[in-house]
C-alpha cells in the first residue's frame, strides 16, 4: 500500500512514546533495509482505498519522517497485512471503551463509531459512559469480579473515590 495511502488509526495500542534515540535507530533501519516487518491495517471508513494502522505506529511515523526528508516519496510501497474482521472480535466491554474513547477524543462521532464497529448508537453510548467509572472497577471487571451490569451501576455517580469505596464494602461482603 503506498505511504501516502495511510493514517495512524485510533485503535492504535501504542500509548507510550519512545525515545528519540530509538526513533533515530527505527528510521535509519528503515532507510538501510526497508521495513521488514509487515503494518497491520483496516480500511478506512472516511476514504477508500486508504487505510489506518493499527499494528506499527512507530514504522508509520519512521516511515512519514523520511517522506518530510525527502529520502522517500509517497507513493513509497509498503508492506501491510489487511485486517477486517479479526480486529473485532472477542474485545472486552472495557477494552472496546477505551477503542470507542480514543476514538471520540480524535473527532469523530458516536454514530461513526456505531458504524465502524457494527454496533448500535445505544450501546456505543452504554459503553462510553464506563469512562466515569474509576480504574480500580474496571480493572474488577477485566478481572471477572464483576459483571457488566455491575460495572454499569456505578456509572450513576462521577465521583470515582465514593465508587472505589462502595466497591470496597461489596468486595468485603
Amino acid at each position: 500500500i503506498s505511504l501516502k495511502n495511510l493514517t495512524l488509526s485510533p485503535l492504535n495500542v501504542r500509548k507510550v512514546k519512545t525515545s528519540p534515540e530509538e526513533d533515530s535507530q527505527l528510521r535509519a533501519l528503515i532507510e538501510s533495509q526497508g521495513v521488514l516487518q509487515n503494518l497491520i491495517v483496516i480500511p478506512s471508513p472516511d476514504a477508500e482505498g486508504h487505510y489506518e494502522v493499527i499494528a506499527g505506529g512507530r514504522r508509520l511515523n519512521a516511515l512519514n519522517h523520511l517522506l518530510a526528508e525527502g529520502k522517500i516519496d509517497a507513493e513509497f510501497p509498503v508492506r501491510c497485512v489487511v485486517k477486517t474482521e479479526n480486529y473485532r472480535s472477542d474485545m472486552h466491554p472495557a477494552d472496546r471503551f477505551i477503542a470507542y474513547k480514543a476514538m471520540l477524543d480524535a473527532g469523530r462521532s458516536i454514530e461513526d463509531i456505531a458504524k465502524r464497529f457494527g454496533k448500535p448508537v445505544t450501546e456505543v453510548r452504554k459503553l462510553l459512559k464506563l469512562g466515569a467509572v474509576s480504574p480500580v472497577i474496571l480493572d474488577a471487571f477485566r478481572a471477572q469480579e464483576m459483571n457488566f451490569d455491575m460495572v454499569m451501576a456505578f456509572t450513576v455517580s462521577d465521583d470515582q473515590k465514593a465508587q472505589e469505596s462502595i466497591f470496597t464494602e461489596i468486595k468485603e461482603q
